[in-house]
């Protein structure tokens, strides 16, 4: 039983076959630096040529092998032989043919079925790579042992397509299983000329493999290749298409992703975790930081996954080291009052949806209400948690003028200060020249408030901060210029395409958060400084933790989903701009129109608030009926509040509602 390699045995998830040898050419050029990846690619074919005319004056088929191809490639562009960059392309394209190749479903069972019954198993193909080559990956593809010999055009100068290489085999064949005649043989290929008609003029019966879905697919992703050309959303289409065909060929992947949690995580939050991934390893490579500082708690995911793509590019030197820090807004804002409390620091109590007035000014702050309660009535405050709906509240305004209420509020903020300074000395903060925080951001608040009760010191580092999205609504970009940005959204790009994080910010904080409380302090254990976290106890503790199985689902999805996303950069060298369009449609699907089972589930979760208080926030939505349009004034404030507006749409059997709703926001948006 004879079997064609490519298309027949294994599949590749990158059409055309050529541009893995695009690739090889890029890296190349970059390595040697001062040629273009088109001038190098361009010299390899002309080599390749080259070599397969001498083969054909020789008096063999117009084949050619990767061996003499590498060392005549390499002294064209170098000038000179070099075995490093030999090494390296030989090392490239191997690591790069199997990204990109898998077996094809049921290949494995097939050639295990076959040798159970001694048959004898060979492999013909037309490949300008070596045996030993082709060998390792078929290896690679899991078929290591089932193949009793294998035949590759690049060894006797023979193709398949003249019948050489088949009359080569019959003869080979011949000497080991003495008597052999071609009808004896079967030979099964997808390739209609050579893999059946050349065959079949020997005798030997061939089977042409007609996958319609497979050509289909092929044809697809070679469109899309040559769409990419033109950018948009192309490039992120081709890039997820390699993303795509790669999960369906991971069996412990499918099987994982019947669960919604770990499927949601995979091919929602995956696209979008990992370009923002992406966008960090473009940032380190430019910026060069000594140290990334993940804060806990919706860095945890982060951090996962800067430790596996480590290990997916072990090559790489020098990644700065990753410290994953217990910082909250609690805590930082609460050092941040050493200097005192000023209305632009007290504003942030007000984005609390749930805010109750001066008794969440103080709770934000970590300052005792029973403190200042006194001195608090003699400003107006007869309760401390009526909501105020105006930060600049003359009541407010008179009680943080008050000295007496400054002089209670400045040691518990240097005390704070005080133990935020030495946690951070501990991780090394301070005795870094250039240090990134990593986050999932909206409004950089810790960035912000480290910089308020430190950047006066002579050894602040240069912070940058690198958010999943920045959308600037408490403190602007409070003078950070381009040491704060949002990969994924950032509202001072003004791009509308960017809006869908911003609309349910709540599903990015899930999937990334830790399972732990949230930090309320640090005290001194055994002379280090230690985060005090909220206890399980609380009530928004328990029904966090109730969730935090579906959590670890979530995050189980989005990691699998890196794994591939990780091979199809490597395979196409895409950067964040070239796929981002594409994760961002898929995010504005996600969001704005969600499925009736991605409401269901994710309704599930329980969303605590950072805002010093044990407050959870309802992820379901109140469904809006028909009649809600007459009245205007009425939908908004229905929907007002909710972190999921677009849920409140999921139960009409058209998307038109939501379509409308998604331009009456967008309108209201540019006019902001």
């Amino acid at each position: 039983m004879s079997f064609d390699v490519f298309d027949t045995l294994l599949a590749r998830c990158i059409e055309p076959p050529d541009d893995i040898q695009r690739r090889v050419a890029a890296l190349l050029a970059e390595k040697i630096g001062g040629i273009t990846p088109d001038a190098a690619f361009e010299a390899r074919r002309a080599v390749e040529w080259e070599l397969r005319r001498a083969a054909l004056s020789d008096g063999l088929d117009h084949e050619c092998h990767f061996d003499p191809l590498v060392e005549g490639w390499v002294t064209r562009l170098a000038g000179h032989p070099d075995p490093a960059l030999v090494g390296f392309v030989h090392r490239t394209e191997r690591e790069l043919e199997s990204l990109a190749l898998t077996a094809k479903p049921g290949a494995l069972a097939l050639l295990e079925w076959l040798q159970a019954r001694g048959v004898r198993v060979i492999a013909v193909s037309d490949m300008y790579l070596s045996h030993d080559y082709l060998a390792a990956l078929l290896a690679d593809c899991g078929l290591d042992g089932l193949l009793d010999r294998l035949y590759v055009s690049s060894e006797f100068g023979l193709g398949k397509y003249s019948g050489r290489l088949h009359a080569r085999m019959l003869e080979l064949e011949g000497q080991t299983l003495e008597g052999l005649t071609p009808a004896q043989v079967v030979h099964v290929g997808d390739n209609l000329v050579p893999d059946m008609r050349a065959p079949m003029q020997l005798g030997i019966r061939g089977i042409y493999l007609d996958e319609r879905a497979e050509r289909l697919r092929r044809r697809r992703q070679t469109l899309s290749a040559e769409m990419a050309a033109l950018g948009g959303v192309w490039r992120g289409r081709r890039f997820f298409e390699i993303v795509d065909f790669r999960m369906r060929h991971d069996a412990a992947c499918q099987s994982a992703c019947e669960d919604f949690f770990h499927h949601y995580g995979a091919h929602v939050l995956g696209p979008a975790f990992s370009a923002f991934l992406l966008g960090l390893v473009e940032k380190i490579g430019a910026v060069k930081p000594d140290k990334l500082f993940f804060l806990a708690r919706d860095g945890y995911l982060f951090e996962k996954m800067y430790a596996r793509w480590r290990v997916l590019q072990p090559d790489v030197e020098n990644w700065p080291e990753p410290v994953y820090v217990y910082a909250s807004r609690r805590v930082v804002a609460t050092a941040s009052v050493a200097e005192g409390l000023s209305p632009e620091q007290a504003v942030v109590a007000f984005y609390n949806p749930k805010q109750q007035g001066l008794f969440s000014v103080l709770k934000t702050f970590g300052l005792p209400a029973e403190d200042f309660a006194e001195l608090a009535c003699e400003h107006g405050f007869t309760d401390l948690t009526e909501p105020m709906h105006d930060w600049r509240d003359t009541r407010l305004l008179a009680f943080l003028a008050d000295e007496r209420v400054q002089s209670r509020i400045r040691p518990i903020g240097e005390a704070a200060r005080d133990r935020l300074r030495r946690y951070f000395e501990q991780h090394g903060f301070f005795a870094c020249e250039r240090v990134a925080l990593v986050d999932i951001g909206w409004n950089g608040t810790i960035q912000k408030f480290l910089r308020d009760s430190f950047g006066s010191r002579p050894d602040y580092p240069d912070v940058h901060g690198w958010y999943f999205s920045f959308v600037a609504a408490m403190h602007g970009d409070f003078g950070m210029g381009n040491s704060i940005e949002g990969f994924i959204q950032d509202v001072r790009r003004g791009d509308p395409y960017e809006h869908a994080p911003m609309d349910f910010e709540e599903i990015f904080e899930q999937g990334a958060r830790s399972g732990e409380g949230t930090t309320l302090g640090y005290i001194d254990a055994g002379g280090r400084v230690v985060p005090v976290l909220k206890d399980d106890a609380a009530s928004d503790r328990q029904g966090e933790i109730a969730c935090n199985s579906l959590i670890a689902r979530f995050q189980a999805g989005v990691l699998d989903h890196l794994t591939h996303f990780h091979a199809a950069w490597r395979l196409t060298g895409y950067t964040l701009d070239d796929i981002k369009p594409y994760v961002l449609a898929l995010l504005e699907r996600a969001v704005v129109y969600p499925t009736r089972e991605e409401v269901a589930e994710i309704s599930r979760l329980v969303h605590t608030e950072d805002f010093g208080h044990d407050h959870t926030l309802d992820m379901a939505a109140t469904p809006v009926g028909y009649f809600d349009w007459l009245r205007p004034r009425r939908l908004y404030r229905k929907l007002r509040h909710l972190p999921w507006k677009y849920a409140a749409f999921v139960h009409f059997s058209s998307t038109l509602p939501a379509w409308l709703f998604r331009l009456v926001c967008l309108a209201n948006q540019r006019r902001r």
